[in-house]
């Protein structure tokens, strides 16, 4: 089972995230609300994925990104933005995200982005 961490400092995001994820089969081994406490929960915890936000106080999710790659090379991490944020969701991948889902959050997309991410052997909807 693939484990993960939702980061948005929108707690009603975090819970919607949460909520798609475990139907996917993710098992949820943290949240966080700022990139601060990503990294945080990261350490603690070594997933293989981290959701994050774009716009989060104390340290964006762009900034955040950077210090994830520097620290996990191999965890996949999926930016979470609006259609508003296009030139961010570009300079999140050039910074080296693995993907993005766009808000609204809907299931199918998030099943998608995460058999491309992780692969589908990640995903067990009949969790």
């Amino acid at each position: 089972m693939a484990s993960a961490v939702v980061v948005d400092d929108n707690f009603i995001m975090r819970r919607k995230v949460k909520g798609v994820l475990k139907k996917l089969g993710l098992q949820i081994v943290g949240e966080a609300k700022n990139g601060i406490q990503a990294l945080e929960k990261c350490e603690k915890t070594d997933p293989d994925l981290v959701t994050l936000d774009i716009h989060m106080p104390e340290m964006d999710g762009i900034q955040c990104l950077k210090k994830l790659r520097d620290k996990f090379p191999d965890l996949s991490v999926v930016m979470i933005t609006s259609l508003s944020q296009k030139e961010k969701v570009l300079k999140a991948i050039k910074s080296g995200a693995d993907h993005y889902i766009v808000k609204p959050i809907e299931e199918e997309n998030v099943r998608d982005v995460l058999v491309e991410t992780l692969g589908e052997e990640a995903i067990d909807e009949s969790a």
